[in-house]
């Protein structure tokens, strides 16, 4: 069973290293980097993300460049010939070992044309989880391939031609988009201006959601109506009481310095 793990990256090097760390010993990973078409209109400053991925790294192939938007960034993946499955993974996105090896014992015996995830999407740190939405949908990931086939979806992850079963709510995957406070203030400039519809999301969502919560987070959340940033969605936090994937606990302390020296550039 041969997979390649794909991932599209721009100003992503929060737990980049942890997730590269955690799937390359399980398959090829191709890597799309550079800045769609509003990163390309608006000035960002660069983070570690090209540091991370310009090593040398065994079975990894990486392009640069400027797209349009994700899905073209998608339709430039270098993927092996002999891909039997292509695996779409965020930056921020952590599997365990035991989900992973669980994940191609699945595709080996039951060849489903894709396979989706629970996410335990943390937010505002490591301690609290979001519920609602990111408990409930199902995230597509995982893509049968053929040579020939083509990608013509970034959300959800979709390549065609597309037969067979679908498999929903495979184990889980820690998901650390609300963590990084300089990532969730770009996600959020980012998707107010080219991808929500305007209208749709809580207006100065950073600081008045993201940033409020770190000072008083039922109290916010109460106000808000929860924490999503889509008006729509509601959706709250509750303890986190599992174990975070191997590759993070080793680096907590890291990620924490990293986490708090971005929160006081945020202070206002």
């Amino acid at each position: 069973m041969k997979i390649t793990f794909a991932m599209i990256v721009y100003n992503t090097d929060f737990v980049l290293q942890q997730v590269l760390d955690s799937i390359r010993p399980y398959g090829n990973v191709t890597i799309v980097e550079g800045p769609v078409k509003y990163w390309q209109e608006h000035e960002i400053t660069p983070d570690d993300t090209n540091k991370i991925i310009d090593r040398p790294m065994w079975r990894t192939r990486v392009k640069h460049g400027k797209w349009e938007e994700k899905t073209e960034m998608c339709q430039a993946f270098s993927i092996p010939e002999d891909t039997d499955y292509l695996w779409c993974i965020d930056g921020d996105e952590v599997f365990k070992p035991k989900t992973i090896e669980k994940v191609i014992d699945i595709l080996r015996t039951r060849r489903p044309a894709s396979l989706g995830f629970k996410s335990t999407t943390f937010y505002g740190g490591f301690d609290r989880v979001m519920t609602g939405f990111e408990v409930r949908h199902n995230f597509k990931r995982v893509l049968k391939y053929t040579p020939g086939c083509k990608y013509v979806n970034h959300r959800p992850p979709t390549l065609e031609p597309e037969e067979g079963e679908h498999i929903k709510l495979v184990d889980e995957m820690f998901h650390y988009s609300y963590v990084s406070p300089r990532q969730v203030f770009e996600k959020i400039q980012y998707y107010e201006n080219a991808v929500i519809k305007p209208g749709d999301c809580k207006e100065n969502y950073f600081q008045e959601v993201f940033m409020a919560w770190q000072k008083d987070w039922k109290q916010t959340e109460f106000i808000k109506g929860g924490i999503h940033e889509f008006k729509s969605v509601k959706s709250y936090t509750e303890k986190f009481t599992g174990e975070h994937p191997q590759v993070i606990i080793d680096s907590m302390s890291e990620l924490k310095a990293k986490f708090n020296n971005q929160l006081n550039e945020f202070k206002v």
